[in-house]
């Protein structure tokens, strides 16, 4: 875990500590992962495309968090010892294929960089990426997704930081062809934000970058009306639109994963929100 996601941690008690949940498993809590239901949707290898108009674009296996609850979990690094990772090495050779794919399914209006973070790309690949997607016509949203913002916010409120600046150019470049280039987060309590987060989130604002958050509703974390009202309140104050989903069956969430039956309740959230930051 990185420093700065150390230091929000809860000492005293860190097996019940909502940050400290998301990222370390216990290896009794574990069950069988059917995670094949995600890779039997990769038409090319490195994208997986479940929906019709929408794919993933995975860039890396690195990433800045081994998050339980992420669904591509499976290609992290080697993990702890009880879980069996999938190797997955989406180098840059690889991104021609890929690309193409995408050129060639017109039924693609939305590609989500990711795989397992998009933080780790050197800002030029970031930038032939983007500007490769952003050339094809039917391809009119482009997310880069990555969890920098809460793990490392710092490095986005750098001025001569070139991912961040990189991040920028896109976003305007977009906007100057019609096309939206977005940024995705996570955070998932309200424990994750902090002054430097507040920083990066108003940087990004300024600069004209539409930032969206992914909450994925976790059992025992952030499955509570009040905090999530709370969680979305402080969103919405740095500008940050929120969503909320539940997170797929990967192994070692089991202990996480919030029943459907359970999380319609959180409905009533939607009465005590400002209709533009209702998720």
């Amino acid at each position: 875990l990185p420093p700065h996601f150390l230091s929000l941690i809860d000492w005293s008690d860190p097996l019940q500590d909502p940050v400290m949940r998301q990222y370390v498993p216990l290896a009794s809590q574990t069950l069988p992962d059917h995670w094949l239901l995600t890779l039997e949707h990769s038409p090319a290898e490195g994208i997986i495309h479940k929906y019709p108009d929408r794919a993933v674009f995975n860039v890396t296996p690195v990433c800045p968090m081994d998050c339980r609850y992420f669904t591509p979990s499976y290609t992290v690094r080697t993990g702890p010892q009880a879980l069996h990772k999938q190797r997955f090495l989406p180098v840059q050779k690889k991104w021609d294929a890929m690309l193409d794919y995408i050129s060639r399914t017109p039924s693609l209006a939305e590609i989500l960089i990711c795989g397992d973070d998009a933080y780790p790309l050197s800002p030029d690949h970031l930038r032939d990426i983007c500007g490769r997607l952003l050339e094809i016509p039917h391809i009119r949203r482009i997310q880069i997704a990555s969890k920098g913002m809460a793990v490392c916010p710092s490095k986005l409120i750098d001025p001569k930081d070139e991912w961040a600046n990189t991040l920028t150019d896109l976003a305007r470049q977009g906007r100057e062809m019609g096309k939206r280039v977005e940024f995705h987060t996570h955070f998932n309590h309200p424990q994750k934000i902090t002054w430097i987060t507040e920083s990066a989130a108003q940087r990004l604002f300024k600069e004209g970058v539409i930032v969206r958050n992914q909450t994925v509703l976790l059992d025992g974390i952030n499955k509570d009306g009040g905090l999530l009202r709370e969680l979305i309140k402080q969103l919405a104050s740095m500008n940050i639109e929120p969503c909320l989903v539940q997170g797929d069956m990967v192994r070692g969430i089991e202990d996480l994963h919030a029943p459907v039956h359970e999380i319609i309740g959180l409905e009533a959230i939607q009465g005590s929100t400002a209709g533009s930051m209702t998720p």
